[in-house]
């Protein structure tokens, strides 16, 4: 059996802080790699939002509803063929990159079994209840593209178990671009919702082949032939518990669009998704930096190590959503409106308003989430999306009749409110307390100031926003130079090695 540090790489002794604001190896990997899937993450959410808001001011509302649908229902059914399984690749292979290949080969198997059947016949129900031929065949284009998502997963996660991101980062961003460039081409060429949901499957074409080509550089061959039942088994039962709660975590993320389109049709699911879109788009800082984080917890026998990697974590996500929050409060109409157009201005702006903390409340559900992953409680996990999802689907049931998309907005935040508390209290005893508030002060003090600003300036949105952000990032140097100056030496660590 390979010795954990050396499969990991050098490291400070477990628990070891790190002294006079000096960054250790780990912690300067796990910012390398976080740092490459953002920038690609950014890349791709940035293109990715380019042509989602072409779409909303070419298609109709009813179009635009019905692709949100499909993107919405695509990746909801995806969870069930992706099951947890890389969770527990990224878990083992940390620790042991041996075993690899062979971990990877029983994901793309069992995803395959289970994927094909699962992802074919529910494309055909749901199809039945779509309400015009168009959107019909725009879901069957958005699930197939979700199929092969699952496989560009697992071989996304077999790089990260291995803590060489570089090139999966870069895939991604071109995957993304390329999705972009065909979509705009597609909607510009008057091709509408059909041509749209086929540039998404075309992307999903380019990163399969782009992620496993890379991972074959990497040295992760695919031992199909090698796979045997025992290893199978092994793998659906550790992931088992991880599936359940990742299929319910999806559900929070995901199912008050399906209601929103069963009770008010595919126009109120437009009108909630571009405010949704943007919730949505600031999520990718949260997914990166766990995908960064996860593999360095799991690899980790420290549990002080993992309760800082969850306040680090926060701490990062408050610097990026707390300005989010500001913005959505203050300036809501005037986004909607630069960004979708007139037509959703008034429609969405109360949406936008109570999805404010929505990004901010995930993202701390989210990395202690990855902190129970990390360490195996996956029952935690399931406990804690059960939880939050029980909340979320009442919540929706009672407000959409009522307030459609606003109270959908609504569900989500307090869901992910609920969520949180249980998480932090669920990790307790694992991690000990994990001190929230002293990430949250810095960016929530910064916050007031921008809040101001932005009360204070009467001009143009796109200057307003601007200024009053400068005015947020000083503030928040100012404070962190005396509260957690360990923050901005992780930033120096990452220039000078650059």
């Amino acid at each position: 059996m390979p010795d954990r540090a050396q499969t990991t790489g050098p490291r400070p002794a477990p628990g070891a802080p790190a002294s006079g604001g000096q960054v250790g190896p780990v912690t300067r990997r796990t910012a390398r790699n976080a740092a490459y899937m953002l920038t690609a993450e950014i890349c791709g959410k940035a293109a990715t939002l380019v042509y989602t808001l072409l779409a909303a001011r070419m298609l109709s509302q009813q179009e635009f509803g019905a692709f949100s649908f499909a993107l919405s229902f695509a990746a909801l059914l995806s969870i069930v063929p992706d099951w947890g399984f890389d969770v527990v690749v990224v878990q083992r292979s940390s620790r042991h990159p041996d075993r690899l290949p062979r971990l990877r080969s029983a994901s793309l198997t069992w995803k395959t079994i289970i994927g094909l059947p699962v992802m074919t016949v529910s494309a055909l129900l749901a199809g039945l209840a779509r309400p015009t031929p168009e959107a019909r065949t725009a879901l069957y284009l958005m699930m197939a593209a979700a199929l092969l998502d699952i496989y560009s997963n697992t071989n996304r996660s077999s790089a990260a178990a291995l803590q060489r991101q570089g090139g999966m980062a870069l895939v991604l961003a071109v995957q993304r671009i390329a999705t972009a460039a065909l979509a705009i081409a597609t909607l510009l060429l008057g091709y509408g919702l059909i041509g749209l949901t086929a540039s998404y499957l075309g992307g999903s074409v380019i990163g399969l082949v782009g992620t496993s080509i890379t991972l074959r550089r990497l040295g992760v061959p695919t031992r199909f032939g090698s796979v045997s039942w025992p290893e199978l088994r092994e793998l659906f039962a550790s992931a088992w518990w991880v599936g359940v709660g990742a299929l319910v975590l999806m559900a929070l993320f995901r199912v008050d669009m399906i209601i929103l389109a069963a009770i008010k049709g595919d126009e109120a699911v437009a009108a909630y998704a571009a405010a949704y879109r943007l919730l949505e788009t600031m999520t990718l800082f949260t997914w990166t930096i766990a995908r960064a984080v996860l593999p360095v917890m799991s690899s980790s026998s420290s549990l002080s190590r993992v309760r800082r990697g969850v306040e680090q974590g926060i701490a990062v996500a408050a610097f990026i959503y707390i300005p989010f929050a500001a913005v959505s409060l203050l300036e809501a109409p005037a986004i909607i409106r630069l960004l979708f157009g007139p037509t959703y201005a008034d429609q969405s702006a109360p949406a936008l308003r109570w999805l404010a903390f929505a990004p901010l409340l995930f993202a701390v559900a989210y990395y202690g989430v990855s902190a129970l992953l990390s360490q195996g409680r996956s029952v935690r996990m399931v406990i804690t999306a059960g939880a939050a999802t029980v909340v979320n689907i009442g919540l929706n049931l009672a407000l959409i009749p009522s307030l459609a998309g606003t109270g959908a907005a609504l569900a989500t935040t307090l869901s992910y409110l609920v969520e949180s508390v249980v998480v932090l209290w669920l990790c307790t005893p694992l991690t000990g307390h994990i001190r929230i508030w002293r990430p949250l002060l810095a960016p929530a003090a910064a916050g007031l100031v921008m809040a101001a600003a932005l009360t204070i300036l009467e001009l143009h949105i796109v200057l307003e926003v601007l200024l009053s952000g400068a005015a947020y990032l000083a503030a928040w140097i100012a404070i962190v130079r005396r509260s957690a100056p360990e923050q901005l030496a992780v930033l120096s660590s990452l220039v000078k090695r650059k």
